[in-house]
């Protein structure tokens, strides 16, 4: 849009065009985002006011509460609903609170045979308050029982460091106490380490558990600190995610030699879902003097091919035919790492 148009288009604009103007006032200025927005949702269909609502999850605060408690009272279910999400999800809301309130209520710490561990009253019921914001009230899943299907649903709302204050226990015990309750899954309380930001629990994940889409974790971190974690071998992340992680950071962030190496020592273990743009972007990363390092690997590679080839026989069993292919298309897809690599490499000396 140019700048004449930007007057106009809330008023006339295209759905799209209102929904691009709203979403970068409400970056810039959430309160002016969302003054702007009462002054004509209600004349909206009910998807589109479901669509402006869902905006708000940018900057999404505790001002904004005020603004979503009438659609609690929507013609349309689907308002409702994503009405009901961004309360629940505001900390400090009266429904957060609630969340909070029953949760204090139905968590026990208790101690057995010198072990902390918490547990869940059944006594314990959700106020109706909590049933109306979307809580189900009966398990759809088998073993999971009703009291702790609740607790799972409100769980991923509450900040951690909220029930770890009220418990006194440190962000690591709170964790270790929640992953043993029964269906509290780590994918569940990766969620909630991604939402609230909360770098000791990424760091525990990352470090301890076999978690492999890791990204949003990794993002909590600088470049430095993931480079850090790259070089700790007790760091059990795949190699895909901190390529990916990598080669979304910002251009001037280029990597060590050391880094640079690393990486490149490791190209055999990734999967092969780094396409050829990725490839190139991580070679841009790299310091260039891995050009001499990729020209000697790929003699090396196409030396180890010649051999392998040459190693199937007629008399292999298909098992032992199959494993020996399996070998081969490894190493040929790692020579095309390496060419995809060395050719971004060779493009960057030049500009240099």
């Amino acid at each position: 849009l140019v700048e004449d148009d930007l007057e106009n288009v809330w008023e006339i604009g295209s759905l799209a065009s209102r929904k691009n103007y709203f979403r970068q006032l409400r970056r810039t200025n959430p309160q002016e985002a969302i003054d702007l927005l009462a002054t004509t949702i209600q004349k909206e269909k009910a998807d589109i006011r479901v669509e402006f609502l869902e905006l708000l999850e940018t900057n999404l605060s505790i001002v904004d509460e005020q603004f979503l408690l009438p659609f609690l009272k929507d013609r349309s279910a689907y308002v409702k609903e994503t009405a009901y999400d961004l309360l629940a999800e505001i900390q400090g809301s009266a429904l957060n609170q609630s969340y909070i309130n029953h949760i204090f209520e139905a968590l026990e710490l208790v101690e057995k045979d010198g072990k902390k561990l918490f547990k869940i009253d059944k006594k314990a019921i959700p106020s109706d308050e909590i049933f109306a914001s979307g809580i189900d009230k009966v398990s759809s899943e088998r073993g999971l029982q009703d009291h702790v299907y609740h607790f799972i649903q409100m769980l991923k709302y509450i900040n951690p460091s909220v029930l770890a204050a009220h418990y006194q226990l440190d962000q690591i015990e709170l964790f270790d106490l929640l992953f043993a309750i029964k269906k509290v899954t780590i994918d569940q309380l990766r969620n909630i380490a991604s939402t609230f930001k909360n770098k000791e629990w990424a760091k525990k994940i990352l470090f301890e558990q076999d978690e492999y889409y890791a990204l949003d974790l990794l993002r909590l971190f600088t470049f430095s600190e993931v480079e850090t974690f790259f070089n700790d071998e007790k760091m059990i992340i795949n190699l895909d995610s901190f390529i990916s992680f990598f080669i979304q950071q910002s251009e001037s962030n280029e990597f060590t030699e050391t880094l640079s190496v690393k990486i490149i020592e490791n190209l055999i273990e990734t999967n092969d879902y780094l396409d050829k743009s990725q490839l190139q972007r991580l070679g841009l990363k790299l310091s260039v003097s891995m050009i001499d390092v990729l020209d000697k690997n790929i003699i090396t590679v196409d030396k180890e091919l010649i051999k392998l080839q040459d190693n199937i026989n007629d008399s292999d069993t298909p098992t032992k035919r199959r494993e020996k292919q399996s070998i081969i298309s490894k190493k040929e897809n790692l020579k095309r790492k390496y060419f995809e690599i060395i050719k971004a490499l060779r493009i960057k000396r030049q500009f240099n």
